[in-house]
């Protein structure tokens, strides 16, 4: 499992967002780019929307918060780290 500090100081940040086949990869600003990439049925307000519904996602709090306003559902950075950290994955 990865560790990561949230520190204001570290400034973690989601930078970018790419949707495919119900795929969604959040990438992050760090020194070297990473991302992690889950699949939008793992979330249930998530699972029913079409690529073109889930590429209208906002990223919101200077990075922390990913956001689909249609469906009202919010995904912090902290919690997919949580859920997703061990798949953290360095840009191809």
């Amino acid at each position: 499992m990865i560790k990561l500090d949230y520190s204001i100081n570290n400034e973690i940040r989601i930078s970018k967002v790419i949707v495919n086949f119900g795929k969604i990869s959040a990438y992050f600003n760090f020194s070297e780019e990473k991302y992690i990439s889950f699949n939008a049925s793992d979330f249930n307000r998530l699972k029913n929307l079409t690529d073109e519904e889930l590429g209208k996602v906002i990223i919101r709090l200077d990075g922390e918060v990913l956001s689909w306003e249609e469906v009202d559902e919010d995904l912090s950075l902290k919690g997919l780290i949580r859920l997703y950290g061990d798949q953290l994955t360095n840009k191809p």
